[in-house]
């Protein structure tokens, strides 16, 4: 689905990526932990555009949605409007389809107000299934949402997952929105981003609820926290 093989980006005030090395799979939650500051939005915008210096961005020709950590949806719009917005050919039958897909069905009509950041965040999604995307670039979208919203849409976007084409590759600065998120983790330091460490996730199908229960994910866990301290990652969100 994505393939980054060592690229090489740089700025005037240094470089930002060296020879970085990444993989997401098709269905499959892969989550870049990363300090903030250290180029994980830059690194989304480069996948989007495929500008980098040297080294090779492969999307396989899919579709890629850029989901930024601020809402895109359109102030004053309802939701099937948004969605109109960014999709100027869609039918309002498909509407209510790709809103049921997101646990939206029958809020086409509703004006969503901005503080609501669980309903804005399917809504985006809802915007990149209309327009066919495959892959999802999510971007520290979680970080203005209450605990209990966060957890609804990490449920959320793992039955997504199941039940769609798609993948997702997930930047955050937070280990435990990665690890109850992720089918695989690459820990990186910065600057430059350098991935030190990746690990698959035991178990990464279940709900929180289960996970927190779950043996072989609480070993899992238990595993990444030694990798973070071991390379000294200190400033994740833990």
């Amino acid at each position: 689905m994505l393939k980054i093989n060592e690229l090489t980006y740089s700025v005037e005030n240094g470089i930002i990526f060296n020879k970085l090395n990444l993989h997401v799979e098709k269905n499959k939650i892969v989550t870049l932990l990363a300090p903030f500051g250290s180029g994980k939005s830059t690194l989304f915008n480069l996948i989007c555009s495929n500008n980098a210096d040297n080294g090779v961005i492969n999307c396989y020709n899919n579709r890629v949605f850029y989901i930024p950590s601020v809402p895109i949806a359109v102030k004053g719009y309802s939701t099937a409007q948004n969605i109109k917005f960014y999709n100027k050919t869609i039918k309002d039958n498909d509407i209510d389809l790709v809103l049921e897909k997101v646990g939206l069905a029958g809020y086409g009509s509703h004006v969503p107000q901005l503080i609501n950041s669980g309903f804005l965040f399917r809504l985006t999604i809802a915007i990149g299934l209309s327009l066919g995307s495959k892959l999802f670039l999510i971007d520290d979208a979680f970080n203005n949402m209450k605990n209990k919203s966060k957890i609804e849409i990490i449920d959320f976007l793992r039955v997504l997952l199941k039940n769609n084409d798609i993948s997702i590759f997930f930047g955050t600065s937070n280990f435990l929105e990665a690890i109850f998120l992720s089918d695989k983790i690459y820990f990186a330091k910065a600057q430059p981003m350098e991935i030190v460490a990746q690990k698959d996730i035991t178990n990464s199908n279940l709900t929180i609820k289960e996970k927190l229960i779950n043996n072989d994910f609480i070993t899992c866990r238990n595993e990444i926290e030694q990798e973070i301290k071991k390379h000294n990652l200190y400033n994740l969100i833990v």
